[in-house]
C-alpha cells in the first residue's frame, strides 16, 4: 500500500507535471497528473495536483468518468459510496487507458504497481496476472496468451492490497 496515494506503489515513478498545483498553487510539492475541473469557469483539463489537495478531496473527477467507473463499481463490488470517495483520490497513472477503469478485488480497489519492465516481462505475464476489462476478463484463469502492446506503458499491473491476487489492464488503442 502506497504512502503517498493508498492505490498506487510507491515504487511506481509518476510523471510529474512542471506547473503550479491547480488547486492551492503549491509550487515546492510534487504535482501529479489528475483531469478535473478547476476555477470558477469549470474547464475540464489536466492539471498537476499536489498529493495533499488529492488526498484531502478538494479535487474531484469529472461526471463521466465517475458515471463509467460506477459501473465497475457495482459490477464487482457493490459499495458504490465508499469506492467513489476513494477513487477521487487516484491521480492518474497512465494517459492509455482510455475509458476510466481499475480492478476491485475483496471490496476494494487493487494497487497499481506499475507497467512491465521490459519486453521480456511481457512472456508469461497473462499467466501470473488475470485480465481486467471492468471485471476479471474470460473464463479461465491464467490463461496463456501473448501481450503486444505498442508501448509498455499500456500495460498497467495491479495486486489485491487483501489477498495478493495480481491483474494487468491492457488499455492501449
Amino acid at each position: 500500500m502506497g504512502k503517498i496515494f493508498r492505490y498506487i506503489s510507491d515504487s511506481f515513478d509518476h510523471e510529474l507535471i512542471d506547473r503550479p498545483c491547480g488547486v492551492c498553487g503549491d509550487i515546492d510539492s510534487p504535482r501529479y497528473l489528475y483531469v478535473c475541473e478547476l476555477g470558477d469557469d469549470a474547464i475540464w483539463d489536466e492539471y498537476g495536483v499536489c498529493a495533499p489537495c488529492i488526498n484531502s478531496g478538494r479535487v474531484q473527477k469529472d461526471a463521466y468518468e465517475i458515471d463509467r467507473i460506477s459501473e465497475v463499481i457495482v459490477r464487482n463490488s457493490g459499495d458504490l459510496p465508499s469506492l467513489i470517495e476513494s477513487f477521487h483520490k487516484i491521480p492518474y497513472v497512465t494517459r492509455s487507458i482510455q475509458v476510466p477503469d481499475w480492478p476491485i478485488c475483496c471490496g476494494d480497489w487493487c494497487e497499481f504497481v506499475g507497467h512491465p519492465k521490459d519486453r521480456d516481462s511481457l512472456d508469461g505475464l497473462t499467466k501470473e496476472y488475470q485480465d481486467w476489462r471492468g471485471g476479471p476478463w474470460g473464463t479461465e484463469f491464467n490463461a496463456e496468451y501473448e501481450l503486444l502492446p505498442e508501448l509498455l506503458e499500456d500495460v498497467c499491473l495491479f495486486v489485491c492490497l487483501n489477498c495478493e491476487k495480481k491483474y494487468h489492464i491492457h488499455g492501449g488503442t
